[in-house]
């Protein structure tokens, strides 16, 4: 027994390993950028500063779930192929790059073409964003992004095309804007010059006007100088008062502009440093157009049929993953970013106790209907039993949850038990309060766990049971005079679990996958709930790390069938 259990295990190695390499192969096709997926980002970023923070996040992460890697121990491609492909970070970024490989199989060429793509899109994002060109700009941002997903050539002529139409708008743009401004500067300094001239000419007549005044003020002095004192006083307080007047009748010019000058100043500053940057970007344009007619007239196809292999070791994306899910690092939940072993141990412990009771329940109860209705076959109660659990059976669990929780949840009928979760008791409880808890929520999900299986395990323990009771053996038993129930008990219901012991096999994958829909239904933590939020959420890791463990437990289902094949009928040997 011992060398065929070793054997069996054995045997589970490469089965594992093959079972892994197609997963690892599915969850490379799966849909959607994982790292986008981690990070819930899809790009569009409006800024440089904010696209290349972003880009830094996405090479990090990416480098974290080590995803830089190669994919596999070796590749056998062509010579046209790049064999460091997996280094570019974006997955649209790679799939044009290999398409473009498989049109023109030229690579240094189709990797220049690549270079001068990503410094065009740089270079559209430094070109500052206003009212009067956001939409141009946006087309043109929109049409470099086309670049990077579209291979053929009529896509990509008319996509640089299109960005170079967008371009001369937004050129003819700022040519309008800096004649406007031109002309508002013109003016202004006319403006201006008006404002001096008649500035000078005032200055100039009120200086000869107070000149004319003094003159006659001092003749006015000379003929008065016997008069009164109080005269005096008065003449004084008149010359005061038209003093007064003439100093108001004076135009003072307005001093310089200074402020609107370093305004009009900085709007040129900025005009230059606009067209400096659409200058950068026609010469980004025109190298990209450049590479890709590069791309054309080099082109090397017949390299695509030329076979290459190449070695890259240990260190790749399958052995990564393959050994840190061995050791019990299944990588991180695209949807809540912890690391899956954590919030696997806090949903496996639900499924696997309601999968436990379900079979404990299931087991004791299937069983003996089974083999009362073997000894009794054809009678009332044998074809009573059979009718109810076919009628059972036959009853969608989904539906038997959903009248459960109406009759007997708090819907429209009774409030006997709580329609959802397992329970919280307080920290403080006592053991029998947890169990109190635990079974009061738990009562209706393992009811709709178990009355499916009764008519199942039930016909197949009845059809085992039917077939023992035929046997010569079983009759000579009876002939000795042996009682019914120990000849039923000791010599018939051992050999007749055969059929039971095959179907144990595969309870083992459900006690870890469990029901995804039950438990959704109740909303039960355990794993087919978590389960069915991967899917949902694309967290596919999550989806592959219960692929496993469903294949695992699959295996060790049939070994431990294995195993009690020999224990219930001692005519199965495995010595040989």
């Amino acid at each position: 027994m011992f060398s065929y259990i070793l054997k069996r295990i054995l045997i589970f190695i490469p089965t594992l390993i093959a079972i892994s390499l197609l997963t690892f192969m599915i969850s490379l096709s799966a849909p959607g950028d994982p790292v986008e997926l981690m990070l819930g980002q899809a790009g569009g970023d409006s800024q440089l500063a904010d696209k290349m923070a972003s880009e830094k996040t996405y090479i990090d992460m990416r480098e974290k779930l080590r995803l830089n890697l190669p994919i596999f121990y070796f590749s056998l491609s062509n010579q046209a192929t790049s064999d460091t492909l997996y280094k570019i970070p974006k997955k649209n970024h790679r799939d044009l790059l290999s398409r473009l490989t498989d049109q023109y199989g030229n690579w240094p060429e189709i990797s220049t073409y690549f270079e001068q793509l990503r410094d065009l899109e740089l270079t559209a994002y430094k070109i500052e964003r206003n009212s009067s060109n956001q939409d141009a700009l946006i087309k043109v941002k929109n049409y470099i992004s086309e670049l990077f997903l579209n291979h053929k050539d009529q896509d990509i002529q008319r996509g640089l095309s299109q960005i170079s139409s967008e371009i001369s708008t937004i050129r003819q743009q700022y040519d309008d804007a800096q004649k406007a401004a031109i002309e508002a500067q013109q003016k202004a300094k006319v403006e201006a010059d008006s404002l001096a001239a008649l500035a000078a000419v005032t200055d100039s007549t009120v200086t000869d006007s107070s000149t004319t005044t003094e003159k006659e003020e001092a003749a006015t002095a000379d003929s008065t100088a016997t008069e009164n004192e109080g005269t005096e006083v008065a003449d004084s307080t008149i010359m005061e008062d038209e003093d007064v007047a003439a100093t108001d009748s004076i135009n003072v010019p307005p001093p310089a502009n200074v402020e609107g000058d370093d305004q009009l100043a900085s709007i040129n500053q900025k005009m230059r440093d606009d067209l400096g940057a659409l200058e950068n970007f026609n010469m980004a344009l025109t190298n990209t157009q450049n590479a890709y007619q590069t791309i054309k007239d080099k082109a090397t196809p017949d390299k695509l049929y030329i076979p290459s292999f190449k070695w890259y070791g240990l260190n790749n994306q399958y052995h990564q993953w393959f050994s840190r899910f061995v050791t019990g690092d299944f990588g991180y939940s695209y949807q809540d970013k912890r690391p899956i072993g954590s919030i696997l141990i806090d949903r496996v412990k639900w499924t696997m106790l309601i999968s436990f009771l379900a079979i404990i329940i299931t087991y004791i109860i299937a069983i003996p209907l089974g083999v009362f209705s073997a000894v009794r076959k054809g009678t009332f109660g044998d074809q009573f039993s059979t009718t109810i659990l076919f009628v059972l059976y036959s009853l969608p669990s989904f539906w038997v949850a959903t009248l459960m929780i109406m009759f007997f949840g708090g819907g429209d009928y009774f409030d006997w038990f709580p329609p959802y979760g397992v329970g919280n008791p307080p920290a403080d409880a006592s053991i029998w309060e947890v169990i109190k808890t635990r079974a009061y929520h738990l009562f209706m999900p393992l009811v709709c766990w178990t009355y499916g299986t009764f008519a199942f395990l039930s016909r197949q323990m009845r059809g085992g049971m039917l077939s023992v009771l035929r046997q010569d053996y079983v009759r000579t038993a009876r002939a000795k005079g042996l009682s019914e129930g120990k000849i039923i008990w000791k010599h018939a219901f051992r050999n007749s679990l055969i059929p039971i012991i095959t179907i144990f096999a595969n309870v083992f994958p459900l006690m870890i996958s469990g029901s995804v829909v039950l438990e959704v239904i109740f909303t039960i933590p355990g794993m087919g709930k978590w389960g069915f939020d991967a899917i949902i959420f694309r967290d596919y890791p999550v989806v592959f790390t219960v692929m496993m463990f469903s294949a695992i437990l699959t295996m060790i289902g049939y070994l431990v069938s294995d195993i009690l094949y020999a224990w219930v009928d001692p005519r199965i040997s495995y010595s040989k």
